[in-house]
């Protein structure tokens, strides 16, 4: 491009711009650059911006710049430079997560001057760190309030006569910790009334640092958020019968605290949608919330029935609860099977969610009786491994009551339940949800399997026995019987009916099947593979369906949509075959459980099973391979 060589006067505003590339472009070169300019500017940092986390990218890296230990060289990393990034790009922030003090500081600081800085929130999460002693001046909210505490009579210094008075602080260490907490907890506050208008979703956390008494004007602070509809509270004990009259806009609240401050509803409050109450729960207070939140449609709660002489009838009235999602977060007793069936149930004609710790045989024929609609299930599940030392604790064949009665189930999570093989011969005919099953995942066992090495063997002399038309022994009869069961009767039957949930998405068969605590005990099952030691885990469950195409693997080949297998724990057999087969057959498969690497104390190497993941790597790359994420319910 020819050199520049006269400026216009209408860009003299742009000195940045100028100084760099203003020397070597002529005008309608640098309207254009500056026209360019503006477009990327205005497309990609809005989406740069949005969402913000202190504790990724390169956050954490300059905020350890700024620790006192590390003042003495900064670099290009100050406290001036952090203001600066805030004050030029700070109003395009509308999702800001914060563990830092610091720059839980800064951008409160910011959101005080009239540029709209940081005052355009749509979404504010506070996280608390555990960090060493070194870290606590700049990192994290020292607020230890588990200790004794005592209250901070002259607070100081004020940075706005919000906080003079109620919001009185607990004092927990030195005068000069409590300081740092007192500026770290105002200016918190501050950011949340200075995004009042826009706020939509806030999430408290107690090391922001608690307050003596929840006053009013706490209270005050939450209602002044019109728009605000999702609150999280790791904060402190909130009344939530105040809560929701002073907050009429809340649908979702989510309290990770014990027990409901005082109790229960009292009166219906019509505008709440989801209730997640981490702490244990009475029935008494269940039918409360269920009878005084007409419009709740997913409840989360905890586990307190020991008490089961409570009935609804006197409570509920009449009024059949609108609940579609009931989650029960904690484990629940084999006890309390008959009174889910019958007191609680019967009032959820609406429900079609239910997460619980096992399925109870009268819970799964209720559920058809008095929740037609109903689609999923969840189990909560309670061990890390399926190995047989650990007790499961459910009914084998119970989430079979959901496949033969509920024509619109879509989904049952249920790794700890079992579907004995079996049942697959008793029962002929068709599930009602073959079309709308999308998600399944269990056990399926008892199949009949030839049990190691040698029984192979003695099979294999068996066949042979047959082909020169020799008599067979009594051990060849008994490996060929077992053999004959198991793939000539048992896997086609099992594979035919998985083969007709053709809209099938996610099929998991298994996870973690090893005794995975084997290398904590006392004395260690190890065995040695010549000079290397390891510890004995368990192999893979015996009664497992062999996956393989010799099996009847192929008649899988309708799952077409099937996006998710899983047969971590199976005693599969999977070769390259098989692998090539699953490619092909289903071509929108993302990913697999059981191919993954495993890594224990002392664990010997699965050769075979690495080999495998290479191969299908090599196959289709894209593939994730992985363990099923740990449970959460959400």
């Amino acid at each position: 491009m020819p050199r520049r060589k006269q400026q216009r006067p209408e860009i003299q505003h742009i000195p940045e711009l100028i100084s760099h590339i203003g020397a070597f472009l002529d005008p309608p070169s640098l309207s254009t650059c500056i026209r360019v300019s503006r477009l990327w500017h205005n497309t990609l940092l809005p989406l740069l911006y949005n969402s913000l986390d202190d504790n990724t990218c390169s956050w954490p890296e300059i905020f350890t710049h700024l620790l006192p230990s590390k003042r003495w060289n900064p670099g290009d990393w100050t406290e001036d430079f952090i203001r600066a990034v805030l004050h030029k790009h700070g109003g395009l922030i509308r999702h800001l997560t914060v563990r830092w003090a610091l720059f839980n500081n800064a951008v409160s600081a910011a959101s005080e001057f009239e540029d709209g800085s940081c005052t355009k929130l749509q979404s504010l999460k506070i996280f608390g760190t555990n960090r060493s002693a070194k870290f606590l001046e700049q990192t994290c909210f020292n607020t230890w309030w588990n200790q004794d505490k005592s209250t901070w009579d002259q607070v100081e210094p004020l940075l706005s006569p919000l906080f003079a008075g109620p919001f009185r602080p607990i004092i927990h260490s030195t005068k000069f910790w409590s300081q740092q907490d007192w500026i770290t907890f105002q200016r918190f506050w501050m950011l949340v009334y200075n995004n009042r208008s826009t706020l939509q979703r806030l999430r408290l956390d107690t090391s922001i640092g608690r307050m003596k008494d929840l006053t009013e004007e706490f209270y005050d602070i939450l209602a002044s958020c019109p728009r605000l509809t999702y609150l999280e509270n790791y904060y402190q004990p909130l009344d939530l019968e105040h809560l929701l009259d002073r907050m009429p806009q809340l649908h979702h609240f989510v309290d990770h605290f014990a027990l409901l401050n005082r109790g229960a509803l009292s009166k219906p409050m019509p505008q709440l949608q989801t209730l997640h109450l981490n702490g244990k729960l009475s029935t008494h207070s269940l039918f409360l919330l269920l009878k005084h939140l007409p419009n709740l449609d997913q409840l989360y709660i905890g586990w307190n029935f020991v008490d089961f002489s409570e009935r609804p009838g006197p409570i509920m009235g009449d009024t059949k609860s609108r609940l579609t999602g009931l989650h029960f977060l904690l484990d629940s007793s084999k006890t309390a099977d008959e009174y889910i069936a019958t007191s609680i149930l019967p009032w959820l004609p609406n429900l079609r969610e239910l997460t619980l710790s096992h399925l109870g045989p009268c819970t799964a024929s209720a559920i058809p009786v008095h929740c037609q609609s109903f689609e999923s299930f969840k189990q909560l599940v309670t061990s890390s491994s399926i190995h047989p030392s650990y007790h499961m604790g459910t009914i084998d064949n119970t989430i079979s009551i959901l496949l033969e009665s509920c024509p619109n189930l879509k989904s049952i999570d249920a790794i700890q339940h079992i579907l004995q093989a079996n049942y697959f011969i008793s029962y002929l005919p068709t599930w009602p949800c073959v079309k709308t099953l999308e998600h399944l995942r269990c056990q399926i066992r008892g199949i009949s399997r030839l049990a190691d090495a040698d029984q192979e063997f003695t099979y294999r002399q068996a066949l042979i026995n047959v082909m020169i038309d020799q008599p067979l022994t009594p051990n060849q009869k008994k490996a060929r019987d077992i053999y004959d069961f198991g793939h000539v009767v048992q896997q086609p039957l099992l594979f035919a009916r998985l083969a007709q949930l053709t809209n099938l998405k996610v099929l998991d068969l298994g996870m973690e099947y090893r005794k995975i605590n084997a290398a904590y005990g006392r004395s260690k099952p190890y065995y040695k593979v010549g000079a290397k030691r390891y510890v004995e885990y368990g192999g893979p469950l015996p009664d497992t369906l062999e996956l393989t195409l010799a099996s009847g693997l192929d008649k899988l080949k309708t799952l077409k949509k099937l996006e998710v297998f899983g047969f971590e724990g199976c005693n599969h057999r999977i070769g390259h075959e098989e692998l090539e087969w699953m490619v092909e057959a289903w071509p929108r498969l993302k990913e697999m459980r059981g191919l993954q690497p495993v890594r224990l104390h002392c664990l010997e190497r699965d050769i075979s099973t690495e080999r495998l993941n290479r191969y299908i790597r090599k196959l289709k790359p894209d593939i994730k391979h992985r363990r099923y994420p740990p449970p959460t319910v959400k």
